[in-house]
């Protein structure tokens, strides 16, 4: 499996700001697990803080010194995403959409005496409902390409990406209850060439990552309350690969995340804590990072 894999799993602790990969697919209704506390507060009744918690403006460091910076369209669409180390400015990302909103490119840039270099990004491609249909992804050292098909409440999903000389095939099965929501994630992942080979084998069995995500509304919006995923080798070593489970305030706003990884290979599991606190428009990490958000 992907080195990033697990990251991707963790991904509700990371801070929000890239566009949305559009899941506005057909689906069909999958029991919540929600508790009756969580359910009772109806729409009349949800809290608005007046601060617009997926538009994020610009971080600040432990030191308190910027380390990212945040710039929209008029249309509210992230262009540009600026990373900052000891003041200076080192990369980023600049993104691009079609008349419908999607994102259908960007361009990841470092800098060199003041120049911003192009150093790969992604294209991607929708059909006429605005549901992505094929990536690309070019890196200094990566590469990706993936193709998706839609069937019903089901997204399938095909790559190929290279990592470190490694090449990997995947196969996605996706499930979506009737909110647009991932409840089933199934990975079917080969390493099909290592760094040493020097042809791929495309019939070497995968290992299989199976995700289920559990939701509950909180303060009248969908949120990621747990996420088990268990992993199956391809010499049938069956084990819970990670578990992850996220507290929320009264608003709805991540307040704590829980990751715990096992890699299956007799080393004890670990377990990551993360947690986020508000003050007006600022989220505040556990490393003490800031976020300043805008307000609505």
């Amino acid at each position: 499996m992907k080195i990033n894999y697990l990251t991707i799993l963790c991904a509700s602790a990371v801070l929000a700001g890239c566009a949305s990969n559009n899941s506005n697919q057909n689906a069909q209704n999958v029991d919540s697990t929600a508790s009756a506390a969580t359910e009772t507060k109806s729409e009349s009744q949800v809290l608005d803080d007046g601060i617009d918690w997926e538009k994020p403006l610009y971080s600040l460091d432990e030191k308190g010194d910027t380390s990212d910076v945040y710039q929209y369209n008029a249309a509210g669409k992230l262009v540009k995403h600026s990373n900052y180390y000891e003041k200076h400015l080192m990369s980023g990302s600049k993104y691009y959409y079609d008349a419908a909103g999607n994102d259908t490119s960007c361009v990841s840039f470092f800098v060199d005496e003041s120049q911003e270099l192009p150093c790969g990004g992604f294209s991607k491609k929708f059909d006429s409902q605005n549901r992505v249909i094929a990536y690309e992804m070019d890196g200094e050292s990566d590469s990706e390409s993936a193709t998706y098909r839609y069937e019903g409440n089901k997204k399938i999903t095909e790559s190929e990406s290279s990592l470190s000389e490694c090449i990997y095939k995947e196969v996605i099965e996706t499930y979506f209850d009737a909110d647009g929501n991932d409840t089933l994630v199934i990975n079917k992942s080969q390493l099909v060439r290592e760094a040493s080979d020097t042809d791929p084998d495309y019939s070497v069995k995968p290992d299989i990552f199976t995700t289920r995500n559990t939701y509950v509304t909180i303060n009248g919006k969908r949120v990621l309350k747990s996420s088990v995923t268990n992993k199956e080798t391809k010499d049938g070593k069956k084990f819970v690969f990670s578990e992850e489970d996220n507290e929320y305030d009264q608003y709805g706003r991540l307040t704590k995340n829980i990751c715990v990884s096992d890699q299956g290979n007799g080393d004890p599991a670990t377990t990551d804590t993360y947690t986020y606190s508000y003050d007006g428009n600022c989220k505040t990490d556990s490393y003490g990072y800031k976020t300043y958000y805008a307000k609505k």
